[in-house]
């Protein structure tokens, strides 16, 4: 090679280069978690700043689902490792999601979340649903950090690889690698699965099926999504069948009862809220009467999003409450 190649070589003149090993200095200074950090969909974590103010469940509402969720994630002895969480859109799904991220990680037994969304080019898609796992889990146990690091150091281009080559080498591979016995959180909380690109979602949940399948596997995870066809079609594959547990947000006697204390509580709180101090001045309480609530709750008929719909817009501060709830009933 002759001439003035510019940057590394200014000024040099008539020289040959024959083989050699060039790097890529693009990087230099960072270690394997740094390159892996490059690589995640930070917006797609449960306390990530790009999803507040995120729905979860109303106090003393919902208890029997996340009783029932809690008791499998932290059971010792779970024979089931993966719950799917299904119900049609508006019925609190994500909310549930959220929730038991919450509690999970305020216990610190949250491994890891990951909540896909349709309109988000960074989560509607599973390009970084492993790197955005296996980081989550590195920043709980140092051990499986320390192995990740490892890995990602000596092959940065593993997070462009397949899905298939990310799980291994990112989480299970790690895993494999901790001889110590040292505790990783079990739950790992995916939501919004039909969120994902379509030709995906099936994939995703063949993967998750071999993952928890392997031996000493410390992990269980929660998937929530719309009841899809194609997605109750792979439930009932042989592969899976065995291995997850289904949960799903039928409407009940139960549902109703937290409706009306959603509704209660959100209209209680227009009332006294600052924002309309002078025009619900003198109202008779309770407001509104049993009977307004008892034919929201009818109409609302269990779907979650239409209650905080309905108090998002009886609490318009531009308006009086009273006269945007008489709105809604007309």
């Amino acid at each position: 090679m002759a001439g003035n190649s510019g940057g590394f070589f200014t000024n040099s003149r008539n020289f040959n280069i024959y083989g050699g090993t060039f790097s890529d200095t693009s990087r230099r200074g960072m270690n394997g978690m740094q390159y892996l950090h490059q690589s995640i969909a930070s917006g797609a974590m449960h306390d990530s700043d790009a999803r507040y103010d995120p729905p979860k469940c109303h106090p003393k509402t919902r208890t029997w689902i996340l009783d029932s969720i809690m008791k499998l994630v932290r059971a010792e002895d779970r024979n089931t490792k993966i719950l799917w969480l299904s119900s049609p859109a508006g019925a609190g799904k994500s909310a549930i999601a959220q929730t038991i991220c919450e509690m999970s990680a305020e216990s610190r037994h949250l491994a890891a979340s990951f909540f896909f969304s349709r309109t988000d080019s960074t989560r509607n898609s599973p390009t970084h649903l492993f790197s955005t796992i296996a980081y989550q889990i590195a920043m709980h146990s140092p051990h499986f950090r320390s192995h990740l690091e490892s890995i990602m150091e000596r092959d940065p281009s593993i997070l462009t690889k397949s899905m298939d080559i990310q799980l291994q080498q990112l989480i299970l591979l790690p895993i494999q690698l901790i001889t110590n016995g040292e505790a990783i959180p079990p739950p790992v909380i995916i939501d919004g699965l039909d969120e994902c690109i379509n030709e995906k979602q099936t994939h995703i949940l063949q993967l998750i099926s071999k993952a928890v399948s392997t031996k000493g596997f410390p992990l269980c995870v929660l998937v929530s999504s719309r009841p899809e066809r194609h997605l109750m079609d792979e439930f009932e594959q042989e592969y899976i069948s065995k291995l997850f547990h289904e949960l799903s947000l039928t409407t009940t006697t139960t549902t109703y009862s937290d409706i009306r204390l959603v509704l209660e509580s959100g209209f209680l709180k227009i009332l006294e809220s600052s924002t309309h101090r002078d025009t619900m001045k003198g109202i008779v309480r309770p407001w509104p009467s049993k009977a307004i609530l008892d034919e929201l709750v009818s109409r609302i008929s269990g779907q979650f999003i239409y209650a905080a719909t309905v108090l998002k817009y009886v609490d318009n501060p531009d308006s009086r409450p009273i006269n945007q709830l008489e709105t809604i009933l007309q």
